[in-house]
């Protein structure tokens, strides 16, 4: 897959993950409002796990590669990226687990909201960091070589 494919690829994933954060987010807000049942919100949440996994898979698999090469600053790209997503993986983690768990639906409310909130901001600093054209590009030529 080329460099932009991955890119896109990654970036859709990253447009699907909102669609998906939205929808739980959505079905926490209708059980605390008692409109639909909390199996509702289980099966949002692991829906939005599963395609979390998948993402994280391709993405961590993909970059691990491209981005130890792409430039002078590959491997200290390489090493933010795991070490962050190490971290978030655990994070996000027990943030859904707390949101599928808890007792009290306001509870469940603030807990995904700090999910989301979270997630959106990592997206966003991945996608301006990792998944950008000047990082995942099709050519050959190094980005310092051309700065000097």
């Amino acid at each position: 897959m080329r460099s932009s494919e991955l890119r896109d690829e990654l970036l859709q994933q990253h447009a699907s993950l909102r669609g998906r954060l939205d929808a739980a987010r959505l079905a926490v807000t209708r059980w605390a409002r008692h409109e639909v049942p909390r199996t509702h919100v289980r099966d949002e949440l692991a829906g939005f796990a599963h395609a979390l996994r998948g993402h994280n898979r391709l993405e961590e698999g993909a970059l691990r590669e491209l981005l130890a090469a792409v430039d002078a600053w590959g491997p200290a790209r390489l090493e933010i990226m795991v070490e962050a997503h190490v971290r978030e993986h655990n994070d996000v983690f027990e943030a859904l687990l707390a949101v599928s768990e808890a007792a009290d639906p306001r509870t469940a409310v603030e807990e995904i909201e700090r999910l989301r909130q979270h997630l959106l901001e990592h997206m966003a600093r991945e996608e301006e960091t990792f998944l950008n054209e000047s990082v995942l590009r099709d050519d050959d030529v190094a980005i310092d070589a051309l700065e000097g």
